[in-house]
């Protein structure tokens, strides 16, 4: 499974906002 750095930050970003939510 390769992912960009951006896919990667994207993906934490919403993780995060999961969390927070």
């Amino acid at each position: 499974m390769n992912l960009r750095p951006e896919e990667i930050s994207s993906i934490i970003r919403q993780q995060i906002e999961n969390y927070e939510a």
